[in-house]
């Protein structure tokens, strides 16, 4: 067990060129945001607005069911229909 603190790659790979270089370190956690200044609930808030985000991300844009629905591009066995050894294999495809 290592000393707390302490990287656990010590651990792991004890003859690892980049330990014996004297990687492992005593990490002293500190705040790294919103920083030391951001205390109160109206600036935490202010900082947190000005960092939220989203991703374009489309799920769900490939229908699947039955080979006999015309509504559906994907059967049941993730296949492209009206192709063969096309299968859709990631998130656009929603039951």
């Amino acid at each position: 067990m290592s000393r707390p603190g302490t990287f656990p790659c010590c651990r792991l790979q004890p003859r690892s060129p980049a330990l014996a270089a004297g990687c492992c370190v005593v990490l002293k956690p500190s705040e790294i945001a919103p920083g030391p200044d951001v205390v109160d609930r109206e600036n935490l808030t202010r900082y947190m607005y000005s960092k939220l985000g989203t991703a374009y991300h489309p799920v769900g844009t490939c229908r699947m069911g039955d080979t006999d629905n015309a509504l559906t591009v994907v059967s049941p066995s993730l296949s492209l229909k009206g192709c063969e050894n096309i299968r859709v294999i990631d998130a656009s495809i929603m039951p």
